[in-house]
């Protein structure tokens, strides 16, 4: 027989194969068959490829009454859609009905409370709104008489929370709290105890999620942690369990979320490079990939959205910085799969009949070695992100990943041409790096039954410089290093110093505990301070080198403590003047004169501070040298405390990634550890053009 090429093939299946890029792999024998988008299969068939709906069609809709953003206030009720509350720049306790048989809205009884940043969800026939800026209370709405009465109060404050029923109960996911922090609560509302209990934290506190019921799971969508955030998480309700599922390429914060034809969509939302966004990316729960998936008609942020009657509405929302939209637009999710076909793969015991779809071959079976080249592009594996080149450190961890298209892959690591046993991954993790063992050249083969592919080459060189190399090292706290680091709930008791003076930063007080955050800086974990701060033995910095990389909220007029005494007045703080659109750095420190200084140094909001405490106080930002002031006979350098001054006063707003302090002040050791802090954390690009370590770490 000879082999089938891409013109034997059926049209359907042409059109299923250049649909998608997420290929997958069938058997190496045995049938493919081609059925309508969401139609069951005949028995013995499982789902191979599922088809790739067409973009929607969008339909602008009757607006609401007042434009405002949404947050969690929009909900379906007896084929109907309310939406309750909002905010236009002054927060409203209206409640408005949309009938799409009539596409009306319809002005109901407003809530006894102005409402921005509430959650809601429909249970027996009512619609809750909870919480809120500034409130604890829950309102219940009868679309039967039209009126609101009170429910079980929230026990503390929750704002910008997302909520979901499931089960007869209701699921309200983080938020905000009273101070105004991202929370990982999660709280459940059973109506027959008519109580709030608390369930699993969510692995990553934040706010402005979404929340869908998809692959009988909750899933939290986006939101904002420490900034835009891409996490998507899941919940299973009858475990009480979490599990990480594939991030979002880009963070978002409040976008639109629906579930349509077994597929997951994120549209619009705040972004960190715009406002407000229309683009829509689409999760297929088959290959775990994102795709794009067309846009919105019009930029959508904090807006509503709900599929009502097999369409999705966006309703209301922001289109840019205070730019309130009245606007509401629908999309027929059934349009979008008309004509598209979803693949299934013959099992071993299919039961016996002919396939609607099938490719005519002698005997009845097409294998691999009958597909022509022009069939097995689609269906071989597709390298879509290489493994990264970086800097490695002696006695560090690192990881190498690969990402790429396809199904049923299989992935082997290689170092220096050879097979790595047991690294079957898509990630290569390398613990405790020496020369050595891991110096050489790495790369990965991707595999299925159809084919295979090869990544690029990446070198990996092992530096054996670290700040253990330092002369005199006092402190080493690494938030990278996760050995060192003791928490509970995420909320951090112990920094532990990597020196060997034990010199470890504590916090006993469970409300002054700063929190844990993974992936704060460039993939690399960090220590997240607000109203938070350690506590370690007095060290004495006279004659020392003090390095700080640390991640800063930018608030006008606003003076952060770094570091400081618990009594003394000695502190190393930012100082951030407004008006300007950047920030610089003050150190008062009493030891010293003319100590002070504004916004005449520049920096990134993620930066490499150093304080060299020599004769002359010389203060580094990213390798840019100041003076500032010469040593004088009295006062202080000893400094104990971290994020805060004696009381909380002044407390610093950010993370903070590692403090290196070793003696010998005017030693070149400096340059060295600035090249390492600022290759180790991705900061190089920010070291100036003449700093000896700006394209190679030391």
């Amino acid at each position: 027989a000879s082999s089938i090429t891409k013109s034997m093939l059926a049209q359907e299946v042409l059109n299923d194969l250049n649909a998608s890029t997420n290929v997958i792999n069938p058997p190496v024998v045995g049938s493919i068959i081609s059925l309508p988008s969401g139609q069951p299969a005949p028995a013995g068939y499982s789902l191979y490829q599922r088809g790739t709906p067409k973009e929607l069609v969008w339909e602008e809709k009757a607006p609401v009454s007042v434009a405002r953003w949404s947050a969690d206030g929009v909900e379906i009720l007896n084929g109907k859609i309310y939406f309750m509350g909002g905010n236009n720049g002054s927060i409203q306790n209206i409640t408005e009905m949309y009938d799409p048989a009539t596409s009306s809205w319809k002005t109901l009884s407003p809530m006894s409370f102005s409402r921005e940043g509430e959650s809601s969800a429909v249970i027996n026939g009512k619609i809750y709104v909870i919480g809120g800026m500034g409130l604890t209370s829950v309102e219940i709405y009868d679309p039967s008489t039209d009126t609101w009465s009170s429910g079980t109060a929230l026990p503390s404050l929750i704002e910008r929370g997302s909520a979901i029923n499931i089960n007869n109960r209701i699921y309200l996911f983080g938020g905000r709290n009273t101070s105004g922090q991202n929370i990982n609560q999660v709280l459940c509302y059973d109506p027959s105890s008519n109580q709030w209990t608390a369930k699993a934290n969510m692995p990553t506190a934040r706010h402005g999620m979404k929340l869908v019921w998809f692959e009988n799971r909750i899933w939290a969508i986006g939101g904002y942690d420490v900034d835009f955030s891409n996490k998507v998480e899941s919940y299973d309700p009858t475990l009480d369990s979490w599990r990480v599922e594939t991030p979002l390429h880009t963070g978002k914060n409040w976008p639109s979320t629906w579930i349509a034809n077994g597929i997951l969509y994120v549209a619009g939302g705040r972004t960190a490079s715009t406002y407000s966004a229309n683009s829509i990316v689409a999760y297929n729960p088959i290959t775990k990939l994102w795709t794009s998936a067309g846009n919105l008609p019009e930029n959508k942020y904090v807006a509503g959205t709900v599929v009502l009657n097999d369409k999705v509405y966006v309703i209301a929302g922001m289109t840019a910085l205070n730019v309130y939209s009245d606007k509401v637009f629908a999309a027929d999710l059934n349009a979008s799969v008309e004509g598209v076909y979803d693949l299934y793969r013959k099992d071993g015991n299919a039961s016996a009949g002919t396939p609607l779809v099938q490719a005519e071959v002698a005997d009845g079976s097409v294998t691999t070695a009958k597909l022509d080249s022009t069939i097995l592009k689609y269906l071989k594996p597709e390298i879509t992100s290489q493994p990264q080149a970086q800097t490695v450190y002696a006695d560090s961890n690192v990881s190498f990943s690969v990402t790429a298209e396809g199904k049923y892959l299989t992935y082997q690591w290689k170092k220096d041409g050879v097979d790595l046993t047991g690294e079957t991954n898509a990630t290569l993790n390398i613990t405790d790096a020496n020369a050595t063992l891991h110096d050489g050249n790495y790369s990965v083969v991707v595999s299925n039954d159809f084919g295979s592919v090869e990544s690029g080459i990446v070198e990996v060189l092992i530096s054996d410089w670290s700040p253990n190399s330092l002369s005199g090292l006092a402190l080493w706290l690494d938030a990278s290093d996760n050995s060192t680091i003791v928490k509970s709930s995420n909320q951090i008791s112990h920094w532990n110093d990597k020196s060997s003076n034990q010199n470890n930063a504590v916090q006993n007080t469970q409300a002054l505990k700063p929190s844990f955050v993974e992936n704060s800086i460039n993939g690399l974990s960090s220590i997240k301070f607000s109203n938070h701060k350690f506590q370690f033995t007095p060290v004495d910095f006279s004659g020392k080198s003090v390095f700080v990389t640390f991640i800063t909220d930018l608030i006008a007029d606003d003076e952060q403590q770094i570091l400081s005494h618990s009594v003394i007045n000695v502190q190393f703080r930012i100082n951030r003047t407004s008006g300007d659109g950047h920030f610089g750095y003050a150190a008062a420190i009493p030891a010293y004169s003319g100590n002070n200084f504004g916004s005449s140094i520049q920096a990134q909001k993620t930066s490499i501070v150093a304080l060299i405490f020599a004769e002359n106080l010389e203060v580094r930002v990213n390798g840019i040298s100041q003076i500032m002031g010469a040593k004088i006979s009295s006062g202080s350098t000893v400094f104990n405390q971290i994020g805060a001054r004696e009381t909380l006063e002044d407390y610093f707003k950010g993370s903070i990634a590692e403090i290196i302090v070793f003696d010998d002040a005017n030693s070149f050791q400096k340059i060295n550890c600035e090249g390492y802090l600022a290759h180790k954390w991705g900061l190089a690009a920010d070291l100036p053009s003449d700093h000896p370590y700006k394209n190679n770490a030391p």
